[in-house]
């Protein structure tokens, strides 16, 4: 369970405070001193968290990321930049492997 809450500064704005990943507690701007813009703030910065806790990480290997890579990259660079990356790419396989992301 995520520990949320949110409290007012000295100088009259509201934070959000949270734990991060690493378990550290930090804060955020509300950017408001009027109590409820703050808790919409509040509510939609609790929403995010949320979702990104739903987020599913899967195993991915260099060579799986580097053929979803160069699927995506085709059409945004120029294939002068493409065979750039594919040197890259194969300096990485051949001094790391295919090694899990």
């Amino acid at each position: 369970m995520q520990k949320l809450f949110i409290s007012k500064h000295k100088n009259g704005y509201y934070y959000i405070y949270y734990i991060d990943l690493n378990g550290k507690r930090k804060s955020i701007t509300t950017k408001t001193k009027v109590k409820s813009e703050a808790l919409k703030a509040f509510s939609n910065f609790d929403k995010m968290i949320s979702n990104k806790k739903n987020i599913v990480a899967y195993d991915l290997t260099l060579k799986q990321f580097r053929w979803k890579f160069f699927k995506h990259s085709e059409s945004y660079h120029s294939w002068k930049t493409t065979l750039d990356y594919q040197s890259t790419f194969n300096e990485m396989e051949e001094y790391f492997g295919n090694i899990l992301l």
